[in-house]
């Protein structure tokens, strides 16, 4: 992930609703603020200060898909804009302008613009939408009652519900973060994952990897190590959703939804393990899949141009 240099900002409210911190100089959220798709660009504000913002558009090393037990989002490959389905405020009031990164909660959402700032709707009952003033993020999350972002100096924040200690991050420098249900997980720089908060079913247990990425499901957790191989945990494996596979890899992305789990090989490939009812493991054969996201009882995963979904389609979350 990029280092963000950037100035400080004010909280403010957009015009959808949504909470942000705002940087000074131009922010029209209609106007895409970076066409270029591979350097970082400097702009100026009328007031002469300088100030620096990321490509909005074919940045994969980002989440750029992200879907919870109702809706389904992914930014546009070809504006970065939010595009959401399903039955949801989440899905029905996302905020305009082009963004690096997205993550779905319960009833909450959060993006994060090109200025590394955090801009998050939906339900705010515990003050999850409620972003620390003057703070710019490499990485966010967000789950049912708080959520999470990693500094641009790799430190770790967290507000919303102090309930189980879910936003008492251990100290350090962190590279990756991911909130669900009551709990939270992060890799730090030095290699090791940690997660705190509810972790009454076994999530606390990490196994002795170095993982690049974590993923919480609803009661276990599962990441991917360095070597591209796999591994989910918990103390309830009832419908096989701890049997990540060991073989087919090595993988690149993986994530884990209540009772399955889904993972993209270096081929492109989706596989899936744990619960089948409801088409939950039903991937599609398509290769050159980049990212994947799994929630309830469905999943999807995007190539760099494209989307595609399975599972349950109850509340219209298939596109």
């Amino acid at each position: 992930m990029r280092t963000l240099t950037l100035s400080l900002a004010l909280a403010c409210k957009t015009d959808d609703g949504a909470t942000t911190n705002v940087p000074p100089g131009p922010t029209d959220s209609d106007t895409d603020p970076s066409t270029d798709t591979t350097t970082e660009t400097t702009t100026t504000s009328e007031t002469g200060t300088s100030y620096t913002t990321l490509p909005v558009t074919a940045d994969f090393t980002r989440p750029r898909v992200a879907v919870n037990d109702a809706t389904s989002c992914w930014l546009r490959p070809d504006d970065s804009t939010i595009e959401c389905w399903g039955q949801s405020d989440v899905a029905n009031d996302a905020p305009r302008g082009a963004y690096l990164q997205i993550d779905l909660g319960g009833e909450s959402a959060c993006v994060l613009d090109p200025y590394g700032v955090a801009v998050c709707w939906g339900d705010n009952t515990f003050g999850q939408l409620n972003v620390p003033d003057q703070s710019y993020f490499i990485d966010i999350t967000v789950a049912d009652r708080h959520a999470c972002g990693i500094e641009t100096d790799g430190g770790l924040l967290c507000w919303g519900s102090t309930g189980y200690g879910m936003i008492n991050a251990p100290d350090g420098a962190y590279v990756q973060v991911d909130a669900q249900n009551l709990t939270t997980c992060a890799i730090r720089t030095d290699g090791l994952t940690f997660c705190w908060g509810n972790t009454f079913t076994g999530q606390a247990a990490v196994p002795p990897l170095v993982f690049t990425d974590v993923d919480l499901g609803e009661f276990h957790v599962c990441g991917k190590a360095d070597d591209g191989a796999l591994d989910c945990w918990g103390i309830d494996n009832t419908f096989g959703q701890l049997d990540a596979p060991i073989d087919g890899g090595p993988y690149v992305d993986i994530s884990a939804g209540h009772l399955h789990g889904c993972a993209l090989s270096d081929a492109g490939v989706a596989t899936c393990w744990g619960d089948a009812n409801l088409d939950r493991l039903e991937a599609p054969s398509t290769m050159g899949f980049i990212q994947i996201d799994a929630a309830a009882a469905h999943t999807c995963a995007i190539t760099e141009s494209a989307i595609d979904c399975w599972g349950d389609n109850t509340a219209g979350q298939l596109p």
